[in-house]
């Protein structure tokens, strides 16, 4: 088995970017523990923060992280890019708003819906960060074959 991955960083310029962010997250929650449905929580909740950085900011990256608190097992999802901001962050985090024509509006909603600890920084004109953290919840059974 290769060691376990502790960090990754993901530049996001474009789709197939954002595609490997999916893919890398969804092998560390694998790695760390995750069962098959908070793997693909997890993958969700990364390719919603990268889909946001092409979309909005033209670019950004993402940097993956292992983490460990108090016994739990997890993984920390940083977003981060020099965009144009969010102007009203409460009003972005409304289902269903969204600033791009076409959009469900629904992306930094269920980044936060997804995530155990979320926090969002954005200086309009600067850009934007956020932290989200999702915690193993039920542990993938590794007995089980599939």
């Amino acid at each position: 088995m290769p060691p376990s991955i502790k960090e990754f960083r993901v530049t996001l310029n474009d789709v197939g970017d954002n595609e490997l962010l999916i893919l890398k997250v969804r092998s560390m929650a694998q790695q760390i523990g995750f069962c098959q449905t908070d793997q693909f929580m997890a993958a969700t909740a990364a390719s919603e923060l990268g889909t946001n950085i092409i979309r909005y900011a033209k670019g950004g990256e993402v940097l993956v992280r292992a983490i460990q608190s108090g016994g739990r097992d997890g993984v920390e999802i940083i977003a981060t890019d020099q965009g144009p901001g969010i102007a009203n962050v409460e009003t972005a985090l409304q289902e269903g708003y969204s600033t791009l024509k076409g959009s469900l509006g629904m992306g930094l909603s269920t980044v936060k819906r997804l995530s155990d600890e979320f926090h969002l920084e954005s200086e309009p004109g600067k850009g934007v960060r956020i932290c989200a953290r999702i915690w193993v919840k039920h542990a993938a059974n590794r007995h089980a074959s599939g």
